[in-house]
């Protein structure tokens, strides 16, 4: 079950950054995750509060995964984009 909903997460995120990247910025423990698009693929980039960073390609994470902590910040990403698109007008 949760690794369909993970599936249809990064399908919609492949559906709604044809040409844009994304960031969020997450105050409480100054993390961010950025999406931007690549010519093949997407490129996930996760920056911990350390300011670590480990980037992932879209489509690699379904078959390989990643943390809990990328998949939560990956969900709130969407949760943006939904939003910015619903205020837009546009269909989601």
């Amino acid at each position: 079950m949760a690794l369909h909903i993970f599936d249809s997460l990064i399908d919609y995120l492949i559906d709604l950054l044809i040409l844009y990247d994304l960031q969020v910025n997450f105050f409480d423990d100054h993390t961010k995750v950025i999406v931007s698009a690549e010519t093949q693929d997407y490129l996930v980039t996760y920056i911990d509060s350390k300011r670590q960073s480990v980037s992932y390609q879209l489509l690699q994470l379904r078959h390989f995964g990643c943390s809990i902590h990328v998949v939560d910040r990956l969900k709130y990403a969407r949760h943006v984009l939904q939003t910015v698109i619903n205020i837009a007008g546009e269909p989601v």
